[in-house]
């Protein structure tokens, strides 16, 4: 986990870090096919172990997993709702990096940068301001 960064300067304030939180707590709810029994955010909630996969962290310079965001958020690490969505975007992308393209790890981080991306960019989605695509 990427728990070597200080406390920002100015914390980011709480209805952008409950924004944030609301989002990585729907985004790990989110499941394969119409079944709805594999949620695809298991496989990035922790990073992977250092032994098993060595060849993971040269490959990816910035590893960043959900747990080491909800980390960073609870210490007061961001200091702006983007620096968080930003690592949010960097696990998909790394998983990317590191899969084959057509691997189901891929195929699950494609799905969920796209994802990730509707719910931060809400220009790119069809949504109401109710929803969790809006920043406050």
């Amino acid at each position: 986990m990427n728990t070597c960064l200080p406390p920002s300067i100015m914390p980011l304030a709480k209805a952008y870090a409950k924004a944030v939180e609301d989002l990585v707590a729907e985004m790990t709810e989110i499941t394969a096919g119409n079944k709805g029994k594999r949620k695809l955010c298991d496989i990035f909630m922790y990073l992977p172990d250092r032994q098993a996969l060595p060849d993971y962290f040269k490959a990816v310079r910035r590893p960043r997993c959900i747990q080491s965001v909800r980390d960073n958020l609870e210490k007061g690490y961001y200091s702006s709702a983007q620096a968080a969505y930003d690592d949010l975007l960097l696990i998909f992308s790394n998983a990317l990096i590191y899969n084959e393209d057509g691997s189901q790890i891929a195929q699950d981080a494609r799905q969920l940068k796209v994802r990730r991306a509707c719910y931060c960019s809400p220009s790119m989605c069809n949504t109401s301001s109710e929803s969790l695509l809006t920043r406050p």
